[in-house]
């Protein structure tokens, strides 16, 4: 298993038919954090998308050939959806790409932070995946179709395990990292050649993504425990928990988890938001 230890949020969506997850068995648990399928209502809707340094897979069940492999990002996007419609997607652990995928993160390069699969997937895999999902079944059922399909995936790429040191440091320092020093003293190597190999296998620069990391913890803390105070195990202050909260997810710790991520369209929400440029 890569990182066992992190679990990515998205938030929540409040009515539960809508949006389902299944967490798979091993040994595709090794890779993929869950499955899930989102069902677009009639009408317009937004869907906001939060940070979480994981890659999805995400094809429109309506329209197998528009799937496209999302990227790490960091700064919450806004995706506008037109109902009724369904999407399922695979949501993989930190790294967990590398089932899938061999080209190294930095070489899809799309501005948007979304690739068209068919771009990085083989022609074979593309209509193993479009004929696996043309069946009408439930949704478990379609998850474990998919997971027999991954796991006849020929080769995997091997990570470099200087990243996965760095990930591993990042998860035990989250609320106290000294990144200046990290690469010299812990990983054996400069700052720039340790920035160069998170941008290859993470997406992001090692400040952005221990950010993103420190920020899903709180996150998480937050969802479960309920306690408006859980900031201060990451933060240096609650101004500069509720500033980067709100940089990360785009509104306040208190509106996030009140609000469904998927939510009605105003003229204000429907075009796609990023907030702040990569870090």
């Amino acid at each position: 298993m890569l990182v066992s230890e992190f679990t990515p949020f998205q938030g929540q969506v409040h009515d539960h038919d809508l949006y389902q997850t299944w967490a798979p068995p091993t040994p595709i648990s090794h890779w993929v954090h869950c499955f899930w399928q989102l069902n677009v209502p009639n009408g317009e809707y937004c869907y906001r998308s939060i940070p979480d340094n994981c890659v999805d897979l995400i094809i429109n069940l309506d329209n197998l050939d528009d799937a496209i492999l999302v990227s790490p990002f960091t700064a919450p996007i806004v995706y506008p959806l037109i109902g009724p419609t369904s999407y399922f997607g695979v949501r993989f652990r930190l790294l967990g790409q590398h089932i899938l995928v061999s080209e190294p993160i930095s070489e899809w390069s799309p501005d948007d932070h979304q690739m068209p699969a068919k771009d990085l997937l083989s022609a074979s895999f593309i209509d193993q995946i479009q004929q696996l999902l043309s069946f009408q079944e439930p949704f478990v059922q379609r998850c474990n179709r998919f997971a027999k399909a991954l796991v006849g995936r020929p080769g995997r790429s091997v990570v470099d395990p200087r990243v996965l040191k760095f990930v591993r440091y990042c998860y035990s320092n989250a609320g106290g990292l000294e990144l200046k020093n990290l690469a010299p003293e812990t990983l054996g190597l400069s700052e720039r050649h340790l920035r160069r190999l998170t941008q290859q296998y993470l997406g992001v620069s090692p400040k952005a993504f221990s950010k993103v990391l420190r920020f899903q913890r709180a996150l998480r803390s937050l969802q479960t425990i309920k306690d408006s105070t859980e900031w201060a195990d990451w933060y240096f202050d609650q101004s500069h928990f509720s500033r980067e909260f709100k940089q990360l997810s785009g509104v306040t710790p208190k509106r996030f988890l009140q609000m469904s991520v998927l939510y009605n369209n105003t003229p204000k929400q429907s075009r796609i938001i990023l907030l702040s440029g990569n870090v």
